[in-house]
């Protein structure tokens, strides 16, 4: 018998979640960044601010004090107020890709 890698495209995890909201595009994203940012939370609503350069090549990381912290990512690209993509290592141990498109959608929320 001979054992064969499992092709790249097996392995890959693909996750995406519409949320509408009654807001105009540009204060959606503004909120977006304050919720990446310094008004992040846990899950169980604790706070857990991060810091979020939104500028391409900026980093999203959380500061700890003291020169401690963790880096998530740097901004690959930013487009206001349609396109957030951060790449680095985020909550994992290798690079990933994380990409967030608001969309405006017409007579729906």
């Amino acid at each position: 018998m001979v054992a064969v890698a499992p092709a790249i495209e097996n392995m890959t995890l693909h996750i995406a979640q519409d949320i509408h909201v009654r807001s105009s595009l540009t204060a959606t994203f503004s909120a977006l960044l304050e919720q990446m940012g310094p008004a992040n939370e846990r899950h169980d609503g604790t706070a857990m601010p991060m810091t979020l350069e939104p500028w391409p090549g900026g980093r999203w990381f959380r500061d700890l004090g003291d020169g401690n912290g963790h880096f998530w990512g740097h901004v690959q690209a930013i487009k206001r107020p349609t396109l957030l993509e951060i790449t680095g290592p985020l909550f994992m141990s290798c690079p990933r890709l994380f990409g967030n498109a608001p969309k405006e959608r017409e007579g729906r929320w």
